[in-house]
């Protein structure tokens, strides 16, 4: 009687370390009356060693009385109170159930942490839902909780969320589902979901359970960069078709990786990916449609080759870029008149993949656009299209006609094929370095008559082409009539339609030239009349050819 009277004095001592041995002191006594001083101990605000003593007392003495303030210093401010608290509880066993489940809807965020820990430390499999509820929570902390409380407990209820919750976006909330997946025996799919997460692909063999499926597609959406991209990738290895939508989905990923391994994980699930790519092929966004289109070339299926050739025509040239190699890739022959069509694109790149893809084809009706598209003046185009030539047959043309537009006088010795003439007539039109190469190749194989003619004519002499009357100077007229000069357009329409007029030009020629009408006619500057002395009609508004 005295000693436990002695030890509540003791209590309020303005000692910090008589107050705690007090404390420690009253729960080995065992003597319940000292719960009450206990209690008003577990509130001391001068030290937190005093409330940690008092806690553990009131856990030892085990009268429920002691339950309410305990869950209350679960919301304590030290992290010692707050677990010394949650030891307490446990020890209280089945008095602190309801008390703890009701703490884990508590506003107060540590507070809900505490009583996970608390729950898990009970053991009872009542709190099991509650704690499945709480892998929800909007804090980390708490989640990670009750993923570790929900292993501790070890009840196979707590199975399928904690497989979910391995694909929490945080590590901790990974790593303590994954723990307490183990005594569930579900470690193999445990660590297959989180070592895949962590990028590591040798561990993908092991993902052969459709169950990973929903975790690794919750980190595809949730994770940060590092943990999307892998998820991407994992869920490729799977091959599940429910994997699809979320990878669709993630083909509009702000981060470029995580989005283009979307792309590569669509084309790994095969057929079920092939409709939603296509529909994403006629999306807004026009990186969805350029990772889209990357992801039917590498899907090898026939069916994208349509959506790919209206893709030849998207405003976004990265778009038609991705659509001419996927069509390369699928090296069907349907795609090989839009790829012709797809070497006059605006954009160098979209030509140069259209040349390669070609060249992929082995379709020899692209060997005569590729020998026209010679007279181009981009070097990594011509490369391309020499390349493509090369693996159509016609590689010592390609490679006369790119070295001599590359400027190499040695390759105008092999130019003895008539059909490296029109390619660099054609060149005549180009910018002045090509020009002057092209001049000089033509000269050395006997073609200096048709240059003359053609140079005087974009010189402003119209007739000077109509009298040469050859049908092979049409193509670099028609070229110049895309010339940022003018003055150039003006002329090159002017020779055209002299050209037109002339006896020595045969009907098939005149054809060709009357399908540039429409480029003739544009306005080609301010003249009002035109000294060539063909009669063409000029005018700043109307332009040239109206009357042909």
């Amino acid at each position: 009687m005295i000693r436990r009277s002695w030890l509540v004095l003791k209590l309020w001592s303005f000692n910090w370390q008589t107050r705690a041995v007090a404390a420690k002191a009253l729960g080995q006594l065992g003597d319940l009356r000292a719960v009450k001083p206990l209690v008003r101990a577990l509130g001391d605000g001068r030290s937190k060693t005093v409330q940690e003593a008092a806690a553990e007392a009131l856990g030892a003495l085990g009268d429920p009385r002691a339950v309410g303030p305990l869950v209350r210093a679960l919301g304590d401010d030290s992290n010692v109170v707050r677990e010394a608290a949650a030891r307490a509880l446990a020890a209280l066993g089945e008095p602190a159930l309801a008390p703890l489940v009701r703490a884990l809807a508590n506003k107060g965020r540590d507070i809900r942490r505490a009583a996970a820990e608390a729950l898990g430390a009970l053991g009872d499999s009542r709190a099991v839902e509650f704690l499945i509820g709480a892998l929800g929570d909007g804090q980390r902390s708490v989640r990670t909780a009750a993923a570790a409380a929900l292993g501790a407990v070890g009840d196979t209820r707590a199975a399928e969320p904690l497989i979910r919750a391995l694909g929490d976006p945080d590590p901790d909330v990974r790593r303590a589902a994954a723990k307490g997946l183990g005594p569930l025996g579900e470690g193999r799919l445990a660590e297959a979901v989180t070592t895949a997460l962590s990028g590591q692909t040798r561990h993908w063999a092991t993902l052969d359970d459709p169950r990973a499926m929903e975790p690794l597609a919750r980190a595809l959406g949730e994770g940060d960069g590092d943990v999307r991209r892998a998820a991407a990738k994992a869920l490729g290895a799977l091959r599940d078709p429910g994997a699809v939508d979320p990878l669709v989905r993630a083909l509009a990923d702000g981060d470029w990786a995580v989005a283009r391994a979307a792309a590569e994980a669509l084309a790994a699930l095969g057929e079920p990916a092939l409709q939603p790519l296509i529909g994403a092929l006629g999306g807004e966004d026009p990186r969805v449609r350029d990772l889209a289109a990357t992801g039917l070339g590498a899907l090898a299926d026939r069916r994208a080759v349509a959506p790919l050739v209206r893709a030849l025509g998207d405003k976004d040239d990265s778009v038609r870029h991705a659509a001419a190699e996927a069509l390369g890739a699928l090296r069907d022959p349907a795609a090989a008149d839009p790829l012709v069509q797809a070497l006059g694109d605006s954009e160098w790149r979209v030509r140069l993949v259209s040349a390669k893809a070609l060249g992929a084809l082995r379709d020899t009706r692209a060997v005569e656009p590729l020998i026209l598209a010679l007279a181009d003046s981009n070097e990594d185009f011509l490369g391309a299209v020499a390349e493509a030539l090369g693996v159509l047959g016609e590689r010592s043309l390609a490679k006369a006609v790119a070295a001599a537009l590359s400027g190499q006088p040695s390759a105008t010795a092999v130019l003895g094929d008539p059909g490296a003439v029109e390619p660099l007539v054609s060149a005549l039109a180009g910018i002045a370095s090509v020009r002057r190469v092209a001049v000089e190749a033509l000269d050395a194989i006997g073609e200096g008559p048709l240059v003359e003619a053609v140079l005087a004519a974009l010189g402003g002499q119209p007739a000077a082409a109509a009298a040469l009357g050859d049908p092979r100077a049409v193509g670099p007229l028609v070229s110049a009539l895309g010339a940022r000069e003018w003055h150039v357009r003006r002329a090159a329409a002017e020779a055209l339609q002299c050209l037109y007029r002339s006896d020595g030009i045969d009907e098939g020629t005149k054809a060709r030239i009357l399908t540039v009408r429409a480029k003739m006619a544009e306005p080609h500057g301010d003249s009002e009349s035109s000294q060539s002395g063909c009669s063409i009609r000029i005018h700043s508004d109307y332009g040239i050819g109206a009357d042909l």
